[in-house]
């Protein structure tokens, strides 16, 4: 069993998103398992979605820089260090 926590970033009302839950749900121990982090309540202007970026795959990308710079990127002892190599 995965007994990791998730951590989800969304523009959804938390409310609106456990009143659908609790509409499939049958157990009230289901609202413990959520912790609720209020961010600024800002909805996303509808501007933005006319214009947005290409999104291009990295996997192929990280997977060849990798088998290229190994022992180089190991080498590295924080994360910072690594993005900056």
């Amino acid at each position: 069993m995965n007994l990791r926590g998730m951590l989800v970033f969304t523009n959804v009302p938390f409310t609106s998103f456990l009143k659908d839950v609790m509409n499939v749900a049958s157990d009230y121990a289901l609202l413990r398992r959520f912790v609720e982090i209020p961010w600024d309540n800002e909805s996303i202007d509808p501007v933005a979605f006319k214009d947005l970026p290409e999104l291009k795959p990295i996997y192929g990308f990280a997977s060849r820089l990798w088998g290229k710079y190994r022992n180089e990127l190991v080498k590295s002892s924080d994360l910072l260090e690594l993005i900056e190599k």
